[in-house]
């Protein structure tokens, strides 16, 4: 079973996934912590442990994001939860500012809105 530190909170943010460096879905946050996220991708058929990349678009501009490297933790019923890994100071400092701002989800897959897998 997963172990979390941090709890985490419902919000909505668009997010480009990649994996190997390409990407391969735009999807949104349902919650998340200075940790990891649980993302609304649709099935991707991406494995547990598989090393991933977060870009998580932030409202400071429409080109502004933050890209995270991460560990897929689970994936199933369409949600991917990612655990972040390496994360530097920086980053963690922006990262809090972003939860602090960020528009509040419900939790609810209805509200993550829009899921498009990218296949190359």
């Amino acid at each position: 079973m997963e172990k979390r530190g941090l709890q985490r909170r419902p919000v909505h943010l668009n997010v480009l996934v990649r994996h190997r460096g390409l990407p391969v879905a735009f999807c949104s946050t349902l919650d998340m912590s200075l940790e990891g996220a649980r993302l609304y991708c649709g099935p991707l058929g991406l494995e547990p442990g598989s090393t991933v990349e977060v870009d998580l678009s932030l409202p400071a501009g429409d080109d502004a994001y933050l890209r995270l490297p991460g560990r897929v933790a689970h994936c199933d019923d369409g949600c991917m939860g990612v655990r972040f890994t390496g994360v530097d100071g920086a980053d963690v400092d922006t990262l809090g500012e972003l939860l602090d701002r960020a528009p509040r989800a419900d939790g609810e897959v209805r509200e993550a809105g829009a899921c498009y897998s990218i296949f190359l």
